[in-house]
């Protein structure tokens, strides 16, 4: 979740990056685009805001964090394996010697 979430933010900042340079780019005469343009910059402000207040507060992260609470969650994943695994072999090992 953690990283689909990241990827519709980091979405939502390139459309909005691409706005603003689309509004740099008109003519000071093309009042109706800007203004078109302002209320989609706007919109998408406030969209990337609400998304990181999301992340706050359903992660009790912040969104500059999202990679190494990431990076930690894949330790802990493989650290969990790693024990699995370990659990295993004893549990085939206890079969072993019931068998016997």
């Amino acid at each position: 979740m953690i990283t689909e979430r990241q990827t519709e933010v980091e979405a939502k900042q390139a459309e909005l990056e691409q706005a603003q340079t689309e509004r740099a780019n008109l003519k000071m005469l093309q009042i109706q685009e800007k203004q078109r343009i302002d209320a989609k910059i706007s919109q998408l402000t406030q969209s990337i805001e609400n998304s990181r207040d999301y992340f706050k507060n359903k992660f009790k992260i912040g969104f500059e964090a999202i990679d190494h609470e990431i990076q930690r969650k894949k330790a802990q994943s493989e650290e969990l394996r790693r024990e699995l695994k370990k659990e295993d072999i004893f549990i085939q090992y206890k079969s072993l010697f019931a068998l016997e």
